[in-house]
């Protein structure tokens, strides 16, 4: 068994901009855990524990990838969580859908609270009562992947274990 999802891997520039950010906070006296840059991700679908990494992979591969505009915009806040928004259009929804469909149709359990594009900056955060001008910042070139996570002493770390090709 091992602990899936599917996510939208960022470009490198939009990951610098990210732990920028992440910068940005903590000189404002925000602690807490970082997410390394090279883990920074929009989750489009949480599928926890399963064996069917195949099956995931087969209806990813069939399933085309929009070639949108995603942009970031604000932070946001849950909890102790601190998140960057960002804003899909309306098809980028309808192909998260079409994934979670797929998989329902063959037994694959999604998480089932909708979609909200943002990507988690800081966990267990001090403080969330912050604020912080985040230019919104357009890009396209991202990557839709199927990834692994697994707890480890330093925390929990990604593994790719598909992805579209370009």
């Amino acid at each position: 068994m091992m602990r899936l999802f599917i996510a939208l891997e960022l470009p490198i520039a939009i990951q610098q901009t990210l732990a920028n950010t992440q910068k940005q906070l903590q000189n404002k006296g925000v602690q807490g855990r970082l997410i390394p840059q090279n883990q920074l991700h929009c989750t489009l679908a949480f599928i926890g524990e399963t064996n069917q990494a195949k099956q995931i992979q087969t209806i990813l591969e069939t399933t085309p990838t929009p070639k949108e505009t995603l942009c970031l915009t604000t932070l946001g806040h849950f909890k102790n969580l601190i998140y960057q928004n960002l804003e899909v259009p309306v098809t980028f929804c309808e192909y998260v859908n079409t994934l979670k469909t797929k998989l329902a149709q063959q037994g694959i359990k999604t998480d089932p609270k909708p979609f909200k594009p943002h990507i988690t900056l800081i966990r267990n955060a001090n403080t969330t009562h912050i604020t912080l001008p985040t230019p919104k910042l357009c890009f396209q070139n991202y990557t839709i992947v199927l990834y692994q996570s697994q707890f480890t002493k330093k925390g929990v770390e990604y593994h790719a274990l598909w992805k579209a090709s370009k």
